[in-house]
């Protein structure tokens, strides 16, 4: 999500982010209109815009299980 949101923040498109995160060899600018990387990215940013506005918190309250 960091990177995502880094990418955004220095105007990079959300196909340049996913070529950046994915590689080029399997992010592809013909498909990209159908692709699963199109999609995750654009989750991954909408999570990540989430999580810095007030989300960051819920990291520290993860319950942890002790055995």
């Amino acid at each position: 999500m960091l990177r995502c949101l880094d990418g955004r923040e220095e105007q990079a498109s959300h196909f340049e982010v996913a070529t950046a995160l994915f590689g080029r060899r399997l992010v592809s600018a013909a498909d990209w209109h159908d692709s699963a990387f199109r999609y995750q990215t654009r989750r991954l940013v909408r999570d990540g815009l989430k999580m810095v506005e007030r989300g960051y918190r819920q990291l520290l309250r993860a319950r942890r299980r002790f055995s």
